[in-house]
């Protein structure tokens, strides 16, 4: 089961306030480890090709080990089953954006000293797990 993480202005990932995709773009732009994709292209368990086009498809270059897909659409950005390294670029993104980090159960992720979004992670990961 997949669990997304959303990049977003507004109160809530699911009704959020405008955020254009020029924006977006125009951060692509100027960021060194983000680049435009327009294209996803894999291959599923079953051995199905699978390919997604979309004006919003972006990869963050910059994780340590994995290619990170991010798809920028109605107003958010949004990537799945995000690691800790990938919440962590999140939130340090969030704010130059003037966005906010919110996971699809609700809970928000931020730098503040009062949250640690380890534990918030380690949570829905500790429920996903249980459910399967």
């Amino acid at each position: 089961m997949a669990y997304d993480l959303h990049l977003f202005r507004g109160d809530d990932w699911s009704d959020p306030e405008p955020f254009s995709i020029e924006e977006w773009e125009e951060f692509v732009a100027a960021t060194s480890d983000v680049r435009r994709t327009g294209l996803v292209e894999t291959t599923s368990p079953t051995g199905e090709a699978i390919r997604m086009e979309d004006r919003g498809l972006t990869e963050w270059t910059g994780h340590s080990s994995r290619q990170i897909i991010l798809l920028f659409r109605n107003n958010r950005m949004t990537v799945t089953n995000p690691d800790d390294e990938t919440i962590a670029w999140l939130i340090s993104i969030a704010n130059p954006l003037r966005a906010r980090v919110q996971g699809d159960e609700g809970e928000f992720y931020s730098d503040d000293s009062d949250t640690d979004f380890r534990v918030a992670a380690r949570g829905w990961l500790h429920r996903l797990r249980r459910r399967t």
